[in-house]
């Protein structure tokens, strides 16, 4: 067994010695450009953070303001329309169920946009669920 892990050790050492210097600098290069990355996506959520508790409802409403359009529709199309045409099927007007299904909302994009916020607020609940989250 000692001479399998051996062989191994033996051909991992002539691969990883046998990157060229040209190799070498790509993966530095990658490697920076990573760290920027993730050094302005935690400078962009301080920035989020701040303005999430600025009393100005003009710089911390959008989040709550885009969660409520959102649930808005939500209901209007899960909850609201559904309902009225159930309710204009029993009247036995169905000129009225057509008119109705024409306020269909197309929920290609406000979907991901709800489910990313509901992403978001799940992982806050897990936050408060294991009392981790910050108070401040």
């Amino acid at each position: 067994m000692p001479i399998i892990i051996s062989s191994i050790l033996s051909i991992l050492s002539n691969v990883v010695g046998g990157i060229s210097e040209a190799q070498k600098e790509k993966i530095a290069l990658e490697l920076q450009q990573n760290q920027n990355i993730t050094e302005l996506l935690k400078a962009q959520a301080n920035i989020d953070a701040n303005e999430a508790l600025n009393p100005n409802l003009y710089i911390s409403g959008a989040r709550p303001t885009i969660m409520w359009v959102c649930a808005i529709a939500f209901a209007w199309q899960y909850l609201v329309l559904p309902i009225s045409c159930w309710v204009a099927v029993l009247a036995h007007k169905p000129e009225m169920v057509s008119q109705l299904q024409s306020l269909h909302l197309d929920f290609s994009t406000m979907n991901s946009i709800l489910m990313g916020m509901l992403g978001l607020a799940g992982y806050r609940t897990f936050e408060k669920y294991n009392n981790v989250q910050n108070n401040h």
